[in-house]
């Protein structure tokens, strides 16, 4: 879980929110067996996770990095700029 989500937290934790932070810090108390197999698509995750806005925005910035691996997000205003241009093709 370390590898999955950290390189992504190291990056993007300075630039978010006091709220988005609160919501990353739940997604991070769930149990690492379920969290992987959520984040890996192996099983869905239970509404409240996946309605977490910090598990939607790392989940659609790891959908879009599998998808388009030549493209680098630099930062969460990428990914989310990124994310609405993919959503409105």
């Amino acid at each position: 879980m370390d590898l999955l989500v950290g390189i992504w937290a190291e990056k993007q934790i300075p630039q978010l929110s006091e709220n988005m932070l609160q919501q990353f810090e739940i997604v991070l108390d769930q149990e690492n067996p379920d969290l992987y197999k959520w984040l890996t698509g192996q099983e869905q995750p239970p509404q409240d996770v996946a309605e977490n806005a910090a598990y939607q925005v790392y989940n659609r910035q790891h959908l879009l990095s599998s998808h388009f691996p030549s493209v680098v997000m630099t930062s969460f205003d990428d990914a989310v700029s990124l994310l609405s241009q993919f959503l409105l093709l």
